[in-house]
């Protein structure tokens, strides 16, 4: 029975209102981080005040869920934004569930997973338990004690009395308002922009806005008190105990993973000639180019890499270990099995690498080439955790895994990255390079295979600094046109653009806005012009030739 229930209703009410004031109709930013830090301070402090103690970890997993709900505020390229997002969310569920008892760090994979029907079940259902009544105090009599007046009796006077104040200054207000507003124009002026809010076409979208806030009330009450007092002291999960009965026998077990072995096994034998050892010779020998053979598969053996964990997964859980033996053949055919997944992913990442050298970064091969370092950790990870009979703890190395990936590519800046990478790989010597056909290297000047303007136009905001800093390099001609071009770009159209409210600020669009509008800055490309009928119909000219800004990538 909570203590104190009507310590909730304002801050479930404050959350959901929030969410309303930081979201609707505006973009992620400063705003996130922000709600993040009101609902944790917020939930802590209603654990406090029933007198729970927060587990050390709880309070890790509020520091992580904040350092998540930053990239928002740093970053504008999407898919960062929204793994850190769904990340945070994460986060807070976990402190919902555990930062009483820090479970999370003994959470199974299936514990994951029930637990987010647990918090689905606490949404709806715990907020009943602010309306409940605590029993009555029994005298040394036995009979009841009288209790005092009731604090919702109180609070429900005072809410009417309020009200009734202000049905009762409405038409005085009114009056006064009016004469006011006659003897003053400017006063009338910002009175009539004040009234345009209570016209009647903004009706609907307040009585949508008014019933989802109350919902969210309801459901942001269930979650902090649940997240206070749970239903029943819950046990801590044993990450050793099988959560089903394996049925499939070990040596059925046994056959599927020596097949798999033997399959990965022959592929990598032929990685060993045709890759790893005089990879130039072997590949042309086999008929293709460099870049033929770098684009053919490393999507494929990343995939692989995923589907073999899955099959790891599968077999781990419906595996029956009758004696030690086949304990001890279980996991040496997963350990072959995943040192073999480890030298697909090496052979992986360089054809990536090829694949970069010749076409150049992208957004997905960003995502790829930062994702397989970290996919191979959490292999190496999984095979210790199989070693030393801890397979347990995989979903704990997943979350923490998937949160190394996810702030990495915050730190990184991907846009800017690319950016970089690009520039670097199209100048060497002061020239272009590219690959052609025949699959060697060719020095020429500027072709539009090597140095992509329309696919820089795509890039968000975050690529500025970087555009910038790599126009001011002493980089050929060609290079620095299509760089100042860009610039001068983005500079047109976010002349057009009003900043962000200051609820919605993002580090990396103000940054943009100072390099982009300093007239010192502006200078460095005015000799690129910029015209159009609107922002979205823009053309740039470089030496004599129009150029489509294509500035969709960045118009937020």
């Amino acid at each position: 029975m909570l203590k104190h229930p009507l310590r909730f209703l304002p801050i479930a009410l404050a959350l959901a209102w929030a969410v309303d004031l930081f979201f609707w109709n505006k973009p992620l930013g400063l705003s996130f981080t922000l709600w993040t830090l009101l609902i944790l301070g917020g939930g802590f402090y209603l654990i406090h005040a029933e007198g729970r103690r927060i587990h050390w970890s709880g309070w890790a997993l509020g520091a992580l869920a904040l350092a998540l709900s930053a990239a928002p505020l740093l970053r504008l390229e999407e898919l960062t934004r929204f793994l850190n997002v769904f990340l945070t969310l994460l986060a807070l569920g976990l402190s919902i569930l555990t930062a009483r008892t820090g479970y999370w760090l003994y959470y199974r994979l299936v514990d994951w997973i029930t637990g987010g029907f647990e918090l689905i079940g606490a949404a709806f259902t715990r907020a009943t338990d602010l309306f409940r009544s605590a029993p009555a105090p029994v005298g040394e009599d036995g009979q009841p004690v009288a209790k005092p007046a009731s604090p919702w009796r109180k609070l429900w006077s005072v809410a009417w009395r309020v009200v009734l104040g202000l049905m009762l200054a409405f038409p005085i207000v009114l009056v006064l308002g009016a004469l006011l507003a006659s003897a003053d124009p400017i006063f009338a002026d910002k009175l009539e922009g004040l009234l345009e809010i209570f016209k009647i076409d903004n009706l609907p979208e307040y009585i949508f806005r008014f019933f989802y806030v109350a919902v969210l009330a309801y459901l942001f009450g269930g979650l902090l008190v649940h997240a206070t007092v749970p239903h029943k002291q819950a046990e801590r999960p044993d990450p050793q105990k099988p959560w089903m009965k394996g049925f499939l026998g070990p040596i059925e077990t046994g056959v599927i993973l020596a097949a798999v072995d033997v399959l990965f096994a022959a592929f990598v034998i032929v990685q060993f000639g045709y890759f790893f050892g005089g990879a130039t010779a072997n590949i042309n020998a086999a008929g293709y180019t460099f870049s033929e053979y770098a684009v053919k598969g490393f999507n494929e053996l990343v995939t692989v890499a995923i589907l073999s964990l899955g099959l790891y997964l599968t077999l781990s859980l419906i595996n029956r270990r009758e004696t030690v033996n086949h304990q001890r053949s279980f996991t040496w055919f997963s350990v072959l099995l995943f040192g073999l997944v480890l030298v697909m992913l090496v052979s992986s990442w360089q054809r990536l690498g090829l694949y970069e050298d010749a076409y150049g970064f992208t957004r997905l091969r960003t995502y790829t080439h930062l994702f397989i370092p970290w996919l191979g950790a959490l292999l190496v990870v999984v095979i210790l955790l199989e070693i030393f009979k801890r397979r347990g703890h995989f979903g704990l190395a997943l979350w923490l895994f998937s949160i190394g990936f996810a702030l990495t590519l915050t730190l990184v800046n991907v846009d800017g990255f690319i950016v970089h990478q690009n520039t670097a790989r199209a100048v060497v010597d002061g020239e272009f390079t590219v690959v052609s056909d025949g699959g060697t290297s060719d020095r020429m000047l500027a072709d539009p295979d090597t140095f992509d303007f329309g696919y820089l136009s795509n890039l968000s905001h975050d690529a500025v600094p970087a555009l910038l800093n790599e126009y001011q390099q002493d980089h050929p001609a060609a290079v620095r046109d299509l760089l100042g071009a860009q610039l001068a770009c983005r500079a047109a159209v976010m002349k057009t653009t009003d900043p962000r409210p200051w609820i919605a600020y993002n580090l990396g669009e103000a940054r943009a806005r100072q390099i982009l509008l300093d007239p010192a800055n502006q200078a460095l490309w005015s000799e690129y012009p910029v015209s159009g009928p609107d922002r979205w119909s823009l053309e740039v000219e470089v030496n004599g030739e129009s150029l489509d800004c294509q500035q969709w990538g960045y118009a937020d």
